[in-house]
């Protein structure tokens, strides 16, 4: 009976691990993963304090306004919130475990989640310029009063509209567009012309730099001859050196 009541104990004692997504209420060792035909798991919140980032992204994927990095250091989700690509092995997602830098992003909520990227701010309202003095109006041909219809034969109305012409601000007189085009054609003469430049020298280039290249490795080629050449040499000299004193030996 001790025994029995011991386990009891245990048993009522023990913590069970609900997932803190919005519109979920999985729990663990009751619900099943419709995939994986076992009870579904839970994966806690990233750390705060090493990865912010990656935190800041679990809560706003959560939906939820109470989660915040103060709270999440104890909380899970459960792994129905996560693809099969978010796992090591997505074959096996029963027993793999998430990936570095996994996202959950399935989630039951109509509402998109909120954008924690600062809003950009209004505009600035421009100070509206008073509009510039209109320039006098040329009088059409109608306008002008002929002197042929009026009784009195005076030139009043050509004086004041050459008065008005006068008064005018004049315009200087725009380059002719054929001048702009010579020049235009000239300068990409020009420019095909150095390109064609720099397209020889860099050929060039390229062929004496693998001619350098290759009597580089021809110097190297020779200076190794040259060592071992200087070796059997050294050991030749040993050798003679080694006979005369052989010689020497036998003729005392």
């Amino acid at each position: 009976m001790a025994n029995n009541s011991s386990f009891n104990e245990r048993k009522a004692s023990k913590s069970y691990r609900y997932c803190n997504a919005i519109n979920c209420g999985n729990r663990s060792e009751r619900d099943i993963d419709d995939r994986t035909r076992q009870y579904v798991r839970f994966h806690r919140f990233p750390n705060p304090q090493s990865k912010l980032e990656l935190c800041l992204k679990w809560i706003t994927n959560c939906r939820r306004g109470d989660l915040d990095l103060k709270n999440v250091k104890h909380k899970y989700l459960c792994s129905t919130h996560f693809k099969t690509s978010a796992y090591a092995c997505p074959t096996d997602i029963a027993q793999s475990s998430l990936m570095e830098g996994a996202v959950p992003t399935v989630f039951h909520c109509p509402k998109p989640p909120p954008s924690r990227t600062p809003k950009r701010p209004p505009p600035r309202k421009r100070l509206r310029i008073s509009p510039t003095k209109k320039k006098k109006r040329l009088p059409d041909a109608e306008d002008i009063p002929n002197p042929d219809a009026q009784d009195i034969p005076n030139h009043t109305g050509q004086d004041e509209v050459s008065s008005q012409l006068d008064a005018s601000p004049m315009l200087p007189p725009s380059p002719a567009p054929r001048h702009f085009q010579n020049e235009l054609d000239s300068a990409n003469k020009k420019l095909a012309l150095v390109q064609k430049d720099l397209t020889t020298l860099r050929s060039v280039h390229y062929i004496q730099t693998r001619k350098v290249n290759r009597l580089q490795d021809r110097l190297k080629r020779k200076e190794q001859v040259e060592l071992e050449l200087r070796r059997e040499l050294e050991a030749v000299k040993d050798r003679l050196l080694n006979f005369r004193k052989c010689d020497v030996v036998v003729d005392s």
